[in-house]
């Protein structure tokens, strides 16, 4: 079973109540060691096996040598389909029975978390990792340059299962420069080692454009732009040297990189990006339009992206700032950290991991949507349309400023401090966790707060207010606004944002 099929699992049991959101955290963060096994106990005689299947589709030449094959439509040698985490983690938030995680949680979870601890324990068989010379052994290493005529606007593809890979814009052609090192008992037997590794390109000619292969036809490149591929070819046993790609490529160059654990950097294009990465990690910076990436146990860093972003983690980071036409991120078991977003819409997903978003919308005002199973999120000087939700994370919002605002927990609190007057509707909502509700003193709302056995508050002056032992409700000035919060058993309190401090 792949370890997405595992991920889908536990959050399944989540939604249906056998496991508790604590449990699912735990067994999640035992999978992260586990990337070589996400390909199905992929060992180096899989990856063999691989390669020469490989050599047979695409008739590369004889030798023992082998591709990172990669297939940018389907995906087919990524460890994780990763497209759909987001839409588990809504999933599980959405159609979570509060009321039956609440009464069968500790029951069914009990018995669901020693089995589930069975299987995630087999699944941890280590990950794929730079080589490494412990031992000090002789190594040969070369360096060389190349130099490819091409015109722009182009798509340069980039597939090294063997290092690292650097691309900067700025060039007039594209030039490669290629750093290989090898190691072994004898400096002969190291040179000799070092001759199997290869790095081939090729120029193709493209029918789809450099934006071909971004999801749902968010880029559209121009059409019979030149392709260039440069691809390394390493021997089926290969782990005893490095093969590193560094890459100046003109600005108005679309980027396709794929690593196996080398880190991709690439930073001032103007094209669209598209990277993907096991355990490596992935940095963008200053690229003029849409970027995706994905990665297995690496982080994410993104800043100044010109287009949309699209970033998908299993127990990486993800940081970005910067965006100008809005992101939609989700991780796992990492941390999402989003700062200065305009444009588009924002969607921030984890399951384990706190989202921050701060300096949201501050040109125009965005639809933002936050989701979390056991992580905390924050929201610091947001705009626009909010909705956040959490099964047992807090969340809290500062200094947001909403034409609507919609935050649900299960067990989770939520603190809401509005930063001016709104005429919107607010709509908060827990089962056990307590609803703060921070207004400027000078606001026109009407608000009925619900609550079965927790205690209500109001210290906004207000007309026709009405209390019972659940109910407390009223109007504020005009009444312009709406405010709704209820829960089971926690407190909700209204209160002036004035008399609030971080």
């Amino acid at each position: 079973m792949m370890a997405d099929e595992h991920i889908s699992r536990i959050l399944k049991m989540l939604e249906e109540g056998k496991i508790s959101a604590k449990e699912a955290e735990t067994l999640i963060a035992a999978l992260k060691p586990k990337v070589q096994a996400d390909r199905g106990g992929e060992t180096a005689a899989d990856q063999s096996s691989q390669g020469r299947r490989a050599d047979k589709a695409e008739a590369q030449p004889a030798g023992g040598t082998k591709s990172f094959e990669f297939s940018w439509g389907h995906r087919k040698a990524f460890p994780l389909d990763l497209s759909a985490l987001g839409r588990q983690i809504s999933a599980v938030v959405n159609r979570m029975d509060p009321d039956r995680m609440l009464r069968d949680a500790r029951v069914g979870g009990r018995r669901w978390q020693e089995r589930m601890r069975e299987w995630a324990r087999a699944w941890q068989a280590g990950e794929d990792t730079p080589p490494v010379n412990p031992l000090g052994l002789p190594t040969s290493r070369t360096v060389e340059t190349r130099t490819i005529e091409l015109d722009a606007p182009a798509l340069v593809e980039v597939i090294n299962p063997g290092g690292y890979v650097r691309v900067v814009g700025g060039g007039q052609g594209v030039s490669i420069e290629v750093q290989k090192e090898a190691w072994a008992d004898t400096e002969i037997e190291a040179a000799s080692r070092l001759e199997t590794a290869t790095v081939e390109t090729e120029v193709i000619a493209s029918t789809t454009g450099p934006g071909h292969g971004m999801a749902d036809g968010e880029v559209r490149g121009e059409r019979d732009a030149p392709h260039l591929l440069v691809r390394a070819i390493l021997p089926d046993d290969w782990r005893d040297g490095l093969v590193n790609l560094s890459l100046r490529v003109p600005d108005q160059t679309s980027i396709r990189v794929a690593t196996l654990f080398g880190e991709v950097h690439v930073e001032s294009v103007l094209g669209t990006v598209e990277a993907q990465s096991t355990s490596g990690s992935v940095v963008l910076s200053g690229i003029g339009d849409a970027a995706r990436v994905e990665v297995v146990s690496g982080s994410i860093r993104a800043s100044e992206i010109g287009g949309s972003l699209r970033a998908t983690a299993k127990s990486g980071d993800i940081s970005c700032e910067g965006l100008k036409h809005g992101a939609t991120v989700a991780s796992v078991g990492g941390d999402i950290t989003l700062r200065r977003v305009e444009g588009g819409r924002l969607e921030a997903k984890s399951v384990s991991g706190d989202v921050v978003g701060e300096d949201v919308g501050a040109q125009a005002p965005l639809d933002i949507a936050i989701e979390t199973v056991s992580g905390d999120s924050r929201l610091i000087r947001a705009y626009g349309n909010i909705a956040i939700k959490t099964v047992s994370g807090d969340a809290r919002a500062e200094q947001v400023d909403v034409a609507s605002l919609s935050a649900q927990a299960v067990s989770g609190d939520l603190d809401i401090r509005i930063a001016s007057e709104f005429v919107g509707a607010i709509q908060a909502d827990t089962v056990t966790g307590d609803v703060r509700l921070a207004l400027p003193s000078a606001g026109n709302f009407r608000y009925t707060l619900v609550t079965r056995s927790g205690d209500l508050s109001c210290d906004h002056p207000a007309t026709d207010a009405l209390r019972s032992d659940t109910v407390l409700s009223g109007t504020v000035g005009t009444g312009a606004g709406s405010i709704n919060a209820k829960t089971l058993s926690g407190d909700i309190t209204l209160t002036h944002a004035e008399s609030v401090h971080s």
